[in-house]
């Protein structure tokens, strides 16, 4: 009975040094010491970056204009954001294995029919170990009419995309103009249209 109790006892503190030192660790690493000596490395520079972005208002104000983005599409055509200037342009971005990324195809065709080439309408890939190939099957499979390319040039981490899909306007100046994360119907997102249009 008092070996057990010893053995017992013995588990227990090893179990709180144990908890102790993981947590000494990761708050050690977490926050920068008081002299200002951080030894961690950030390799991003926030400064290329825009504002946080935030979702569902006109972003007009925030004077956010977006770079010149190549995507290399299905095709193996490279498309520019210079080659969509003009034009509201609607960048979806998605994933071949995202469920509600294909529910937001349907609605994305809808805008399609409906506002034909006054439009521009690009589905970004954002899992660049997709191939060409794949991207177009995906497209055959799931009626997709519109171009669809990989995210090479990193538009999506530019924009700190959380989630898929998020769908992005820029407006035909180049100009960031709204930003949705999750599936967005096609009414909604031709209201959004009409009031950046007018």
């Amino acid at each position: 009975m008092m070996e057990t109790k010893r053995l017992f006892t013995g588990v227990i503190v090893i179990i709180i040094v144990t908890i102790g030192v993981f947590g000494f660790l990761v708050t050690s690493m977490s926050f920068p010491n008081d002299n200002n000596n951080d030894t961690t490395t950030d390799d991003t520079d926030d400064s290329i970056y825009p504002p946080l972005i935030f979702d569902d208002q006109d972003l007009l104000n925030e004077s956010i204009e977006v770079p010149n983005w190549n995507f290399t599409l299905s095709t193996n055509e490279t498309l520019s954001m210079a080659d969509l200037r003009g034009r509201i342009t609607i960048l979806d971005f998605m994933a071949r294995w995202c469920g509600y990324c294909a529910q937001q195809n349907h609605h994305l065709r809808i805008l399609q029919e409906e506002y034909g080439d006054s439009i521009n309408i690009v589905s970004v890939c954002v899992d660049l170990a997709d191939t060409l190939e794949q991207l177009t099957e995906y497209k055959e499979e799931k009626n997709v009419t519109w171009p669809l390319g990989l995210d090479i040039d990193g538009s999506s981490d530019w924009l700190r995309v959380r989630y898929i899909p998020t769908l992005v306007i820029v407006d035909g100046d180049g100009m960031l103009r709204w930003n949705h994360e999750g599936t967005w119907d096609a009414t909604s997102m031709a209201e959004t249209i009409e009031s950046l249009m007018g």
